[in-house]
C-alpha cells in the first residue's frame, strides 16, 4: 500500500550505527504532515453529515408532499387544487432528482472517506516507523529540533509527540460539522512547501551515532538499497534525493489540477484525495428544505412553474410551450398575496384535522403529523369520504322525490 522502502527501512534501523552524515529529521519537516493527519480526521464525519441531511431533506420533502396530499383531498375544491397542486408535483420532481442522483453522492461520500484515510495511513505508518525507531535523546529517527541543530531532544514513539496519538487515531463515523478548513480551493493548507531531506539538515551529533534513515552516507537507506534516484516517503510528501545536500520540493497546498504552479503530477495520490475531499465542502440543499418553502423560493423554482403549466393551465392536446405571462400571474393569484407573511400560507394545513381513526389517540391538525405511515392512511380515508358525497347526495334526492 506505502512504498516499498518503508520494509528496508526497518532493516536498516536495525543495524548498527557508522559515522557518515546522519541524523534526525527536524520538526519543521515532520510536523506539517501530523497537523495534516489531524485536520483530515473528520473527513469520515462530515461524509456521514452529509448523507444524513440528503436523506433528512428526502424525508422532509416527502412529509411536506403527503401533509399536502390529504390537504387537497380532504379540501376537494379546485381553489385548493389550483394553488396547492403545483408544490405537490413539484416536489415530486426534487425527490426525483434526488433519487436519480443518491448513487453519485453516496460514492462521492465514500471516496472522500476512503481518500481521506488513505493519507492519513500513510503519515500514521511513517510516524510508527519513524518514531518507534528509538535508540537515545541523540540517537532519534525524529527530533524536536529545527534544521541543522546538534543531536537531542529525540522522539521515542508515537506518544513522544505531544497530542500525536489523537491525531493520527482512526476516525469515527459519527456525523461531523467541522468546516474542513485545511482543504482548499487549490489544496491541503498545512502541507506547506519543503525542499526535501538533506543531509546538511539532518540533526547532528559529535559521536557520529545517530539515526541513518534518513542519510545518504554510508549504512543509509540510499546507500545500502542502492537507490540512484529519489526516496519518497508519506506518498512523496517528504523526498529524499540521493545527492547528499540536494533538495527536492514538493508542495501539498496546490496539488488542484487547474490551480496556478499546480503539483498534481508531483504529487497525484494527494491531488486525487483533494479533488474528492473538496466535494465536502460544497454546500448541500437545506436539511430543512426552508429553501423551498420561502416564498421567494418556492415561485422561483422551474419545478413550479413547469407544473402550473401542465398541471393546471395546460389543456388536452395543447402543445408543450408554457405560457410565461398566464404563469407569473397564477404565481401571482395564488402565492404573492402572503408573500410579506408566508408561513401563514403553510398554516392553511391546519385547516385539515387527522381523524382519531387514524391517529389512533386523538385527532390532530394536519401540520403536525409527518408520520407517512398515517398521513397515507389520511389520504385514503379522506378519497373514501370524497367517493361517498356523491353517493350521499344521490340518496338524499332519491328520498325528496
Amino acid at each position: 500500500m506505502y512504498p516499498s522502502t518503508i520494509v528496508a527501512a526497518v532493516l536498516i534501523l536495525l543495524r548498527p550505527a557508522e559515522a557518515a552524515a546522519k541524523g534526525a529529521l527536524s520538526k519543521q519537516l515532520w510536523e506539517p504532515l501530523l497537523t495534516f493527519a489531524d485536520k483530515m480526521r473528520p473527513v469520515s464525519g462530515r461524509a456521514t453529515a452529509k448523507l444524513n441531511s440528503e436523506a433528512t431533506r428526502r424525508s422532509n420533502l416527502a412529509v411536506l408532499q403527503s401533509q399536502i396530499a390529504v390537504f387537497v383531498t380532504g379540501k376537494n375544491n379546485n381553489a385548493t387544487t389550483a394553488e396547492f397542486g403545483p408544490i405537490m408535483m413539484a416536489l415530486g420532481k426534487l425527490m426525483q432528482t434526488m433519487v436519480d442522483t443518491d448513487p453519485i453522492l453516496n460514492q462521492e461520500a465514500v471516496a472522500a472517506a476512503a481518500h481521506g484515510e488513505y493519507l492519513r495511513g500513510a503519515a500514521k505508518e511513517f510516524f510508527n516507523i519513524a518514531a518507534g525507531a528509538y535508540q537515545g535523546a541523540a540517537n532519534a529517527r525524529l527530533t524536536t529540533n529545527n534544521k541543522g541543530q546538534a543531536a537531542g531532544n529525540g522522539i521515542n514513539g508515537i506518544s513522544g509527540i505531544a497530542g500525536a496519538k489523537d491525531k493520527l487515531a482512526a476516525p469515527t463515523a459519527e456525523p461531523s460539522t467541522d468546516d474542513l478548513d485545511d482543504v482548499t480551493a487549490d489544496g491541503f493548507a498545512s502541507l506547506k512547501a519543503n525542499q526535501g531531506i538533506k543531509d546538511n539538515e539532518l540533526s547532528t551529533a559529535a559521536s557520529g551515532n545517530s539515526c541513518t534513515l534518513f542519510s545518504s552516507g554510508t549504512s543509509g537507506l540510499l546507500s545500502t538499497t542502492g537507490v540512484s534516484g529519489t526516496l519518497k516517503f508519506t506518498l512523496g510528501y517528504l523526498k529524499r534525493p540521493n545527492a547528499a545536500d540536494t533538495g527536492e520540493t514538493s508542495d501539498g497546498t496546490k496539488v488542484a489540477p487547474n490551480t496556478a504552479g499546480t503539483t498534481a503530477s508531483d504529487l497525484p495520490e494527494y491531488s486525487k484525495a483533494h479533488a474528492a475531499i473538496y466535494k465536502l465542502k460544497s454546500p448541500s440543499s437545506a436539511a430543512d428544505i426552508s429553501d423551498v418553502t420561502g416564498h421567494a423560493a418556492l415561485t422561483e423554482m422551474p419545478e413550479l412553474k413547469t407544473a402550473i403549466n401542465n398541471l393546471i393551465l395546460k389543456k388536452k392536446g395543447e402543445p408543450a410551450a408554457g405560457d410565461t405571462s398566464t404563469i407569473n400571474k397564477h404565481i401571482a393569484d395564488y402565492y404573492t398575496p402572503r408573500k410579506d407573511d408566508f408561513s401563514k400560507f403553510w398554516q392553511k394545513l391546519k385547516e385539515v384535522t387527522l381523524p382519531v381513526e387514524i391517529r389512533g389517540t386523538q385527532a390532530t391538525t394536519l401540520d403536525q403529523v409527518r408520520d407517512l405511515r398515517q398521513l397515507a392512511g389520511a389520504l385514503a380515508f379522506y378519497a373514501k369520504k370524497k367517493r361517498q358525497r356523491p353517493a350521499n347526495q344521490n340518496s338524499r334526492t332519491s328520498r325528496q322525490k
